[in-house]
């Protein structure tokens, strides 16, 4: 085969992230070409050159820097000697990647410019778009996430005007991940996870490895929202990919993020997530790692470890001009040394404001307002992470909502929206603590049941078919109030007489029990517009997953499961509706995006979203998003409603769901 040809699918096997693959045929390529100290050819001048950066580009996703480094040079010396635009503009884009590895952001950005002026010299659209995507890489990194959006929205629309070679299909999943990206970094947590999953199916249908990335995305997608069980999903998926393909870019920040999110659920396991994570080489810096291995020490009150990791995370965030890296690395260096807490969250604060990501100043802000213990400002900046749908579930995921922990309301806290938890007086109690898997299931019935439940009933979901259980139930509802009340002080958070057994909610807080009630109440408002936002903004932060996620399989469960799943739904509706009848329809979007990722067939929500996109002046989203609509119909064998007819209001009735 000639070298061209091999050359080009090694492309292939690179954007699909088959990087062992992609070098095995480079090399097959490199000596189909000949040796270039020989060649005179200035076609195979042009080879060669081309050959080096890719080789050089599949070395650096490797976290081969050095391989990269010089394969990039070697290229670069090629393709001044042929003086071919094609050749100089790969040759560039290996020597930006080789850039961002060692953190030279400004040798990363002019070689950019220089490879995006050579391929446009070349006319090799794939090159451009390639490159178009990358600096849309480059911008997120750097904190510039809505001039990243602008390059990626002009990479998708040359995509979309063009008939696609291989290698365009391959870079259009990598233009909706970078955008996914973007929007996270922007705090458009529904946008991304869209984005996300328009990548993952991209890569998925062409069988390519590079859908980690999307995983990945999904991954930092849901810790940033606060949905530690999701989050660890993706990052494992992740991490089994990467693993086999050696890319080093997904596999250090995804073994960082899933240490984050087990910090609570599976301790041991977050621990052995963060020794992989820094033993392994890393294409784009370590920041994440160190973050991690930092909160990790924080929470197991190492202060030492943790307080080394604060300073290495500054060092490598401010060498790599990474503002949003650096700015939690002084987080959490102010939670070390209170004596400087107010300079440090200070200057995290600027560093946010150029970043501009709406969840990580909130955040500063609720750090400031504790440390100031100012009750108005902790409380304003919760309502901030609301609205943006950050889920309370956020501190149970390694970071700074973490270390400030939930605003106590209880003395006991029962956490069964997702994942098990009980806190006590604040802190959640470990996982070693409990004495028997009967005590947690006794947990989960009762938050069912709040009223209470009878002895028989309650050991007949414990012990089905079992007769005679009754000094077995007994054992265990005594090792659970213990549990609950160690101390024995007062008449304890469990309540049992002779024919029914309860929580006392005087002195517990079940989430599940509070999320009914206050989204009832949040449903019947009356009051101004920005009031009953803020109520139902409110309702569905506190849903922080399934009821009893981690019991899946258990009968008892599923009818409360499901009513609770519809209330939320009914809550997300209802705000996203108020969001844009307020006009605010940029807010709405994430909203109904939600809601659409849950049932792609909800039309209402569909309707929504193009309605709220049509309002932002986002037209060709607009267009993509009725595609998208058009698709999910055609599986239903179900007419499309004309888009015209999709704009229109509903029915004052439909819109408040009377």
């Amino acid at each position: 085969m000639p070298a061209q040809a091999l050359r080009r699918r090694a492309h292939r096997q690179h954007y699909g992230g088959r990087f062992a693959e992609a070098l095995d045929t480079y090399a097959r390529a490199d000596e189909e070409n000949g040796d270039p100290a020989s060649l005179s050819d200035v076609g195979r001048l042009v080879e060669a050159a081309r050959i080096r950066a890719g080789q050089s580009s599949s070395h650096w996703a490797r976290g081969e820097v050095a391989a990269a480094a010089a394969l990039a040079e070697e290229s670069r010396e090629l393709a001044e000697r042929c003086g071919d635009h094609a050749a100089l503009a790969d040759a560039h884009v290996a020597i930006a990647l080789v850039c961002a590895a060692v953190g030279d952001r400004s040798g990363n950005a002019h070689a950019y410019d220089v490879a995006l002026a050579h391929a446009a010299a070349s006319g090799e659209r794939d090159t451009t778009l390639r490159i178009l995507t990358n600096v849309g890489s480059q911008l997120n990194e750097e904190g510039h996430h809505a001039a990243a959006v602008v390059r990626l929205e002009q990479a998708l629309t040359l995509i979309a005007g063009a008939a696609g070679s291989d290698e365009t299909a391959l870079l259009a999943p990598l233009a909706h991940q970078n955008l996914g990206e973007a929007y996270l970094g922007q705090a458009r947590i529904e946008e991304a996870l869209h984005e996300f999953g328009l990548a993952e199916a991209g890569w998925l249908q062409a069988d390519a490895p590079m859908r980690a990335h999307a995983l990945l995305g999904m991954g930092e997608a849901n810790r940033r929202q606060g949905v530690p069980t999701r989050a660890a999903a993706a990052y494992r998926d992740a991490v089994a990919i990467a693993e086999v393909t050696g890319s080093a870019q997904v596999l250090v920040p995804a073994l960082a993020g899933l240490s984050r999110t087990l910090v609570e659920d599976a301790p041991e396991g977050a621990q052995q997530a963060l020794s992989r994570c820094l033993a392994t080489p890393a294409a784009l810096g370590d920041v994440s790692a160190r973050l991690a291995a930092g909160w990790l020490a924080f929470h197991a009150d190492d202060l030492e470890h943790a307080l080394q990791h604060a300073r290495e995370a500054q060092a490598e965030a401010g060498r790599r001009r990474d503002p949003a890296g650096l700015a939690e690395a002084l987080q959490l260096h102010s939670l070390l040394d209170p004596g400087r807490a107010s300079a440090r969250l200070a200057e995290a604060r600027e560093l946010l404001m150029s970043v501009g990501d709406p969840i990580d100043s909130a955040i500063n802000a609720l750090m400031v307002a504790r440390n100031g213990r100012d009750r108005d400002g902790e409380r304003d900046a919760r309502r901030r992470l609301h609205a943006l749908g950050v889920s309370d579930g956020v501190t149970r995921i390694a970071g700074p909502l973490r270390a400030l922990g939930p605003t106590p309301t209880a003395e006991i806290q029962i956490r069964v929206l997702g994942h098990l938890a009980v806190l006590r007086r604040g802190r959640p109690l470990p996982v070693w603590s409990w004495q028997s898997r009967k005590c947690r299931d006794v947990v989960r019935i009762l938050a069912a049941h709040p009223r209470g439940i009878g002895r028989e009933a309650l050991a007949e979901l414990l012990w089905p078919g079992d007769p005679g259980v009754g000094a077995r139930l007994s054992v265990v509802l005594s090792t659970l109030r213990t549990l609950l009340n160690p101390d024995r002080s007062g008449t304890g958070a469990l309540v049992a007489d002779r024919s029914t057994v309860r929580f006392d909610l005087d002195r517990v807080e079940i989430d599940a029990v509070e999320l009914e009630r206050r989204a009832t109440a949040a449903l019947r408002m009356v009051s101004d517009p920005r009031s009953r936002i803020a109520a139902l903004e409110e309702v569905v932060a506190g849903y922080t997953g399934a009821f009893a996620e981690d019991e899946p399989y258990a009968d008892w469960a599923a009818p409360v499961r499901a009513r609770l799943a519809a209330l939320a739904d009914e809550v997300r509706r209802r705000l996203a509706d108020e969001l844009l009848e307020l006009g605010r329809p940029a807010a709405a979007v994430s909203w109904y995006l939600g809601l659409v990722a849950a049932d792609p067939y909800d039309e209402p929500s569909r309707r929504g979203l193009l309605r709220a996109l049509h309002a932002d002046r986002r037209h060709g989203q607009v267009r993509r998003y009725y595609a998208d609509y058009c698709a999910a119909m055609a599986e239903l064998d179900v007419p499309p409603v004309p888009l015209a007819a999709l704009l229109e209001p509903p029915p004052a009735t439909a819109r408040r769901g009377t």
